[in-house]
């Protein structure tokens, strides 16, 4: 489909040749029940590279390998997850970098979004592969800046709930 897809898909692409995950994902998941890969568009990766002063362009993202095997790995899903199944919250399925990814659902009048770390809407979903689903994405993603339990210990009305976790030592698990 990527490789089909060169005009919106290129540099994603790129990305899968030079991390060396092309390969795995045009095989079956020997690991799981197939793929989950989170697609972000060429415009979304030139986005990304704008935001980021360490790269001066898309040439300059391509030498830091040790980021871009990371992030394609990132927006690969261990499993092949529909949006019909999708959580409220973090998926069951890790990524390929064994993290979790973070949904949420909007509303905006009669239509519904869903954003993946509170950051990247799905823009296609549930495209069907040999292989499980490409859902494509409108921003790159990034791991969350901040933990839920460092979200929980600022927030007044939680403090007693803040509290019980700072005492249980689940932070550290």
């Amino acid at each position: 489909y990527i490789e089909l897809n060169q005009k919106e898909f290129s540099k994603f692409h790129k990305l899968m040749l030079e991390s060396k995950m092309l390969n795995s994902l045009y095989g079956y998941n020997p690991y799981g029940n197939d793929y989950t890969l989170f697609l972000p568009t060429d415009k979304a990766i030139d986005n990304y590279i704008s935001k980021n002063p360490k790269y001066s362009g898309f040439d300059e993202l391509l030498k830091d390998t040790g980021l871009i095997k990371s992030l394609v790995r990132y927006h690969t899903l261990n499993g092949k997850v529909h949006t019909d199944d999708f959580p409220d919250g973090g998926f069951f399925e890790k990524t390929l970098t064994g993290d979790r990814l973070v949904t949420g659902f909007y509303t905006d009048g009669n239509n519904q979004f869903i954003k993946l770390n509170s950051l990247s809407s799905v823009t296609k979903s549930n495209l069907l592969m040999a292989n499980g689903y490409i859902h494509i994405i409108s921003e790159v993603l990034q791991k969350p800046q901040s933990s839920g339990y460092d979200w929980i210990q600022q927030q007044a009305g939680y403090s007693i709930l803040a509290e019980a976790i700072r005492l249980s030592g689940i932070r550290s698990k």
